[in-house]
């Protein structure tokens, strides 16, 4: 990812390496305890500063509309054909 920003990587990249990702999610409850423990760490952090608490929040929420099966948004971006 870091690689795109640098011009060192193509876009393309970075678009299977995000779906490749919300495969992982959705498919492994490892991957999904992963992503908690991340959370439950950088939540309370994060939670003290008052504009980045609710961008943090923004941006949790977003993102998990992705993998979120009762979402309307769910497997639209992750699909292989």
């Amino acid at each position: 990812i870091l690689g795109v920003f640098t011009a060192r990587a193509a876009p393309f990249s970075v678009l299977l390496f995000w779906n490749f990702m919300m495969m992982r999610y959705m498919m492994s409850s490892w991957v999904q305890a992963s992503f908690k423990k991340i959370d439950g760490t950088l939540n309370p952090v994060l939670g003290k500063i008052p504009g980045i608490k609710y961008a943090y929040a923004a941006l949790k929420r977003n993102l998990y509309s992705f993998v979120d099966p009762e979402s309307r948004r769910a497997g639209r971006l992750c699909t292989i054909l």
